[in-house]
């Protein structure tokens, strides 16, 4: 099945509320809804298909980079950075991409040179801030999977997000619609819009959980 446009999915959307016929303003206004659902739902990671890989050179002796549009880093402004290492010659060495801010503000030395091996992202807007614990001693060859928000198609651009996720957005879609035109909809709708939603989050949930590790001092005696 080939990619839907923003039209296929917002006159879909607006069917599904028995409103067949839609004039330019119903179809901005279906436009705006779907980009903000989609931004609401590229906040929840159970709802992003898939991570993001890039790569990336670190300055030598540069700890903090802007990320987005224009930034140190210029692509998409994550919403999540993942995971992440380092690569030297043909070997990896992991970043932890877990550290908290509070942790990141009790390292008394922030320019200290060495290999990064944890970082903190500061989730601003429209530049997001990357902060290592380390200043890098290398310009690095840095690789970031992040998650990144869902793109805004234009009303007769197709855009790529996974075939699967069409029933979702058309349902959900449906729903946002409804409030707008003071229509009701068959319960049918509403059951389906949290379905679908649903599915999606069970198979994305099923390879995205992790196994949590403990320290081996947690585990043995000794």
């Amino acid at each position: 099945m080939p990619d839907m446009t923003a039209r296929k999915i917002i006159t879909s959307a607006y069917r599904k509320g028995a409103i067949k016929t839609l004039d330019q303003q119903k179809l901005e206004d279906g436009l705006e809804d779907l980009h903000n659902l989609l931004a609401s739902w590229s906040i929840d990671s159970l709802i992003v298909p898939y991570l993001t890989d890039e790569t990336f050179t670190m300055t030598i002796g540069k700890a903090d980079y802007t990320i987005g549009a224009s930034g140190d880093f210029n692509t998409v402004r994550p919403t999540r950075i993942v995971d992440a290492y380092v690569r030297i010659d043909s070997y990896d060495y992991p970043i932890d991409t877990y550290m908290e801010e509070n942790v990141y503000n009790n390292i008394a030395s922030k320019s200290q040179s060495n290999r990064p091996s944890a970082l903190f992202y500061d989730r601003q807007y429209p530049l997001g801030k990357i902060k290592f614990d380390y200043a890098p001693s290398l310009a690095y060859e840095l690789h970031l999977f992040s998650e990144k928000p869902f793109s805004e198609p234009a009303l007769d651009d197709s855009f790529s997000i996974p075939t699967e996720y069409n029933s979702a957005m058309i349902y959900n879609l449906a729903v946002m619609l409804a409030s707008d035109c003071d229509n009701k909809l068959l319960p049918q709708v509403f059951v389906f819009a949290e379905q679908y939603l649903d599915a999606i989050k069970h198979k994305n949930g099923s390879t995205k959980t992790g196994i949590t590790t403990v320290d081996n001092a947690l585990l043995f005696r000794g």
